[in-house]
């Protein structure tokens, strides 16, 4: 009786486990910070930085359809790249008074990575793989960077650490992209294609 109860408790804490799998640490605060922001837009739906603040807390929870959306819409607006630029600079002083508030560190870096600003982008991702390292999201956005600025070893590892805690389809594609940038077309048509979703999402027009 004794060990039937002990196999049950191991295949709860196993289930539990498995829930949380791949997440941020930091779940509860983006989840707070999607329910403020949400609520903001009711009052102001046109606002530049509720939307982008929006669309990163989504980009941390891997809810990456809305968070897509929502960056394209960005895209279209006027004076974008001077809207950018006032957003880097705001999260800029903002760190300077937390310094190790993950939200603030995820504005600055997806800011500077928006704005193409690349290796500003890279070094703040790396601190946020630091601080949040069970989150597959944070491994995925730095080697997002890393393939951006030509460094595919790096990008690949980044990829493979992501997949080592969690299996996803997101993962599979940039890893298949990356491997494609890298002459490797075996492992990049294998990845892409146990990424399909994130390719329908991302290569249609």
């Amino acid at each position: 009786m004794k060990r039937i109860l002990l196999l049950f408790m191991l295949i709860i804490l196993l289930l539990n486990v498995q829930t949380v799998l791949g997440e941020s640490k930091y779940k509860a605060e983006w989840k707070n910070v999607i329910h403020k922001r949400k609520q903001k837009l009711e009052e102001k739906p046109n606002d530049y930085i509720i939307k982008y603040e929006l669309a990163v807390a989504y980009s941390n929870l891997g809810e990456i359809k809305k968070a897509t959306k929502l960056f394209k819409d960005l895209k279209k607006v006027k004076n974008r790249d001077q809207k950018l630029e006032e957003l880097i600079q705001n999260y800029k002083g903002d760190l300077q008074n937390s310094e190790y508030d993950i939200r603030e560190i995820n504005f600055l870096a997806f800011a500077h990575y928006t704005a193409d600003n690349y290796k500003q982008a890279n070094k703040l991702f790396k601190e946020i793989v630091s601080l949040d390292p069970e989150n597959i999201w944070s491994y995925n956005y730095l080697a997002v960077t890393q393939h951006e600025l030509k460094k595919y070893s790096k990008a690949k590892e980044s990829l493979e650490k992501s997949l080592d805690i969690k299996d996803d389809e997101y993962t599979h594609f940039l890893l298949g992209v990356n491997y494609y940038k890298q002459g490797n077309l075996f492992k990049a048509f294998y990845h892409v294609r146990k990424g399909r979703k994130a390719a329908n999402l991302f290569l249609k027009d």
